[in-house]
This record gives C-alpha cells, sequence and structure tokens, in this order.
C-alpha cells in the first residue's frame, strides 16, 4: 500500500516524509515501550507495523502541507484515520487489557471503513484525473 500511494502520489522529495516521520515513530515507539504485557515474540511485527503506520502517516501529513490541492485532502483524511486506527488497535490491545469495551471495536470498525473508503475516494480521483489528463494531452 506505500509503495502504490508512493507512485499515486508521485512523491520525488523524501525529506519532509522524513521529518514529518519523527512524531509518529516517537509516539508509537513510546507506547510501545511503555506497555506491559508484549509477548517477546511479538516484539519484531510490533515494530515493523510501528515503523508502517508511521511511513503512512508521515507520507500523508507531508504531502498535505506541501501540496494543496483537493486530492490531498483525501490522502489526509485516510492517513488520519489509518493511524488513529492502529493507535486505537494498539491502546485497546496492550494497555486495556482484559477490559472488554465494546466501543472500542465499534469504533475501529467505523474507523477501518472510513479510512478505506478514503482511500478509495483517493485513487478514484487520482486515476481520473490522470484519464483527462492524457485526453487534454491528445
Amino acid at each position: 500500500m506505500i509503495a502504490y500511494i508512493i507512485r499515486l502520489l508521485k512523491l520525488k522529495d523524501f525529506v519532509p516524509c522524513l521529518i514529518a516521520l519523527i512524531p509518529f515513530l516517537f509516539i508509537f515507539f513510546y507506547l510501545f515501550s511503555e506497555a506491559n504485557g508484549i509477548p517477546e515474540n511479538n516484539y519484531g511485527l510490533l515494530i515493523v507495523q510501528n515503523i508502517l503506520t508511521s511511513i503512512i502517516g508521515a507520507i500523508t501529513f507531508s504531502n498535505f502541507a506541501l501540496n494543496n490541492y483537493y486530492r490531498s485532502t483525501w490522502i489526509l483524511l485516510f492517513g488520519l484515520l489509518f493511524v488513529t486506527l492502529y493507535f486505537l488497535k494498539f491502546i485497546e490491545k496492550y494497555y486495556l487489557y482484559g477490559v472488554a469495551l465494546s466501543v472500542f471495536r465499534i469504533s475501529e470498525t467505523v474507523l477501518y471503513i472510513a479510512a478505506y473508503f478514503m482511500f478509495y475516494k483517493l485513487v478514484i480521483d487520482m486515476e481520473t484525473s490522470e484519464e483527462e489528463k492524457k485526453l487534454d494531452d491528445n
């Protein structure tokens, strides 16, 4: 998904993404370091998930900050919802262990649906604009 977003956005300058990556990594690795009850065999997977989620958040926020056009709103909403979804899932699984709160499951489902709908809207908008551009060039 990250490679597809980079290709879709035609991302060339990675310095703003690296700058935007720092706060996400800090937040997720702080939560990771303070969480109790994480099985040792899950450390590698959680580190990879933290990095990938941080990359998605960094790409979306840096793209919105640098490119102020209509489609950047879709990518920002997707990134914001996706990062929030991961954050809630992490909190529910490792900080509220043993507490069954159905409100988290409902909100995670709504965030999941909304995040991928925003991604769908972004892809449709980008593809139709590329098709219109090709038609205008002919």
